[in-house]
């Protein structure tokens, strides 16, 4: 499912010139992926008329939640094919991906149907340090259910559906400049079609993501049990890009603060678990948090605020 997020962004960059995620260096656009929705076609190519279907296809195959995005890239390729066919010209060619790319899995066998034969089992051959050692016959394992269909036929049946999505669409389209405009910035900067190189530190400015993550566990900003679980995964997934420990507690803190406001909406045991959980968090790397901008707020939930009269939490 990751090979069909990729897919699809590569799809996305056939029918736009550019990615759904625009920055101007690696760290950006993956922070980008982890933080933000990605921009709709009209948005990346307004010249363009785009139908909802075929937004539709692109906004679920680019989904952030696997659960939620394509399972397979043959389901890609024929809801793609299929918005965009109606725009197609018929040929030969889209002939052939109706062809190669049935709306359906073969029908099972009927009912009281012959078996396929077995493939006999193979004999081992004698070993060599021992001739005398008797032939002994394999166990023959059957040989598992595959999709027939090549991955290259799907991958040319979605080659096939980006060709004719440009035909349709741009005819249909006042005209324009197709060339994608040429990238300017800092040079200093990692272009986004080369990879970063293996000795390169993993540098990354979290600020963008914190400042979108901090109003999910903010209950002066309405934050409640469902923003908070969305902050808690969105905290996960930038864990592993924090190189400071500045970074490190500030996701500990707002990982504890999206605890905290779980609980409030919780009742009876999963109550005190979450609350539980936020204190838990809090106490282990309280030390950590020494010198750091978020002491008084680790301080505050541990022990209180005598200045505004704020009773501890844990």
């Amino acid at each position: 499912r990751s090979d069909t997020y990729s897919l699809g962004l590569v799809a996305f960059a056939m029918m736009t010139g550019k990615l759904p995620f625009p920055a101007e260096t690696v760290q950006e656009s993956m922070i980008a992926r982890l933080t933000d929705r990605p921009k709709q076609l009209a948005e990346m190519k307004p010249e363009v008329s785009w139908s909802a279907e075929v937004q539709a296809v692109m906004d679920k195959v680019l989904e952030r939640d696997l659960n939620m995005r394509y399972q397979t890239a043959n389901e890609f390729g024929r809801d793609l094919y299929k918005t965009v066919s109606s725009g197609v010209r018929p040929s030969g060619a889209t002939k052939m991906v109706t062809a190669f790319v049935p709306s359906q899995r073969p029908a099972p066998a009927a009912a009281g149907a012959a078996p396929a034969a077995a493939t006999p089992p193979k004999a081992i051959p004698q070993t060599r340090l021992n001739p005398a050692t008797p032939a002994q016959a394999q166990q023959a394992v059957p040989a598992p259910q595959t999709n027939k269909i090549p991955m290259m036929v799907v991958v040319g049946v979605i080659v096939i559906a980006l060709a004719g999505t440009g035909a349709a669409f741009i005819m249909k389209s006042k005209g324009g400049d197709t060339k994608a405009p040429a990238q300017q910035g800092d040079t200093t900067k990692v272009p986004l079609n080369q990879p970063l190189p293996s000795a390169a530190p993993a540098v990354v400015s979290l600020s963008r993501a914190f400042e979108q993550i901090e109003p999910l566990t903010d209950f002066q900003k309405n934050a409640n049990a469902q923003t908070a679980s969305q902050a808690l995964g969105k905290l996960d997934s930038i864990a592993v890009l924090a190189q400071s420990d500045s970074d490190r507690v500030h996701i500990w803190l707002l990982q504890a603060e999206s605890h905290f406001v779980k609980s409030e909406d919780a009742r009876g045991s999963e109550k005190v678990r979450e609350k539980d959980l936020g204190c838990s968090i809090l106490k282990d790397h309280e030390g950590k948090a020494d010198g750091t901008r978020f002491k008084s707020r680790f301080d505050g939930f541990l022990y209180g605020d005598k200045k505004t009269g704020l009773a501890a939490i844990c």
